[in-house]
């Protein structure tokens, strides 16, 4: 009668799937910790490390479990197989930024104007003057065409569609002051969050009239790192775009070329 011995099974796939399935909750909780005020930004920054460092060991000890297995014929292909795929969230949000990081230029301020951009009031300014052309410099490569608006449309119209955008998107307005009948440009701003992990970037917005028409300038900050990931830009993009729609339907955006329109 044959003796039955038991397989090895591989330590290293067991290993792969206790570490995997705990990556994505350590960031999904440091996350929603941010958002409810208990995890702080500098917290948050090293629960987002681990996060990352608990998926890569996932899955490179799933993968040499699988290499192992294939040679040894040990059990655990499952457990290596469950490794991996608790860790590919976390690796596609790794490799997302690493991606970011890669193609977009390493700034964490961007303005549509950075030879009078918007300033921050509410919260302090920070950058020192003798950058900005630096920073138009670096931004311009990087994000083509990231310019002013010029609208064909009263100014304190195009200032009211401006403030119901930041409503919409639940920014917090920090401060709003309306243009005035001298011809002093509106301002307001808020404070944004990023999607994901909900850092606090600063958001300050301009419009003023101009002999072309309404013209509106943003600028958009991180108050974390002097790298963004282009979250900035795009956070100027899309509000500029949204504000294009709001305004289309009652008059076409203004040519620079043109004359404003006399009252």
């Amino acid at each position: 009668m044959g003796v039955l011995v038991d397989a090895r099974r591989s330590r290293a796939a067991v290993l792969s799937r206790r570490l995997g399935a705990v990556a994505l909750p350590v960031l999904a909780l440091g996350a929603l910790g941010h958002r409810l005020g208990v995890v702080g930004s500098d917290e948050l920054i090293i629960v987002i490390v681990l996060g990352f460092v608990l998926a890569t060991a996932a899955f490179a000890a799933g993968v040499y479990a699988i290499a192992d297995i294939w040679v040894s014929g040990a059990e655990g292909v499952g457990h290596a197989i469950a490794g991996i795929v608790y860790a590919m969230p976390a690796l596609a949000l790794l490799g997302l930024s690493l991606y970011a990081t890669a193609v977009y230029p390493a700034l964490g301020d961007i303005s549509t104007d950075w030879s009078d951009p918007p300033q921050f009031t509410a919260t302090p300014d920070s950058l020192p003057s003798d950058d900005m052309a630096a920073y138009a410099d670096e931004q311009n490569a990087g994000y083509p065409g990231l310019t002013a608006r010029l609208y064909g449309v009263d100014v304190d119209r195009v200032f009211r569609a401006v403030g119901d955008l930041v409503e919409d998107r639940n920014w917090e307005i920090v401060a709003s002051v309306p243009p005035d009948q001298d011809g002093a440009p509106g301002t307001l701003e808020a404070i944004a969050r990023t999607p994901i992990f909900a850092f606090l970037d600063d958001v300050a917005i301009r419009v003023e009239s101009t002999a072309e028409g309404t013209r509106v300038d943003m600028r958009s900050r991180s108050r974390i790192g002097d790298d963004d990931l282009g979250q900035n830009a795009r956070r100027i993009r899309a509000f500029l775009a949204d504000l294009d729609t709001a305004l289309a339907g009652q008059i076409e955006p203004a040519d620079p070329e043109s004359p404003a329109p006399s009252d």
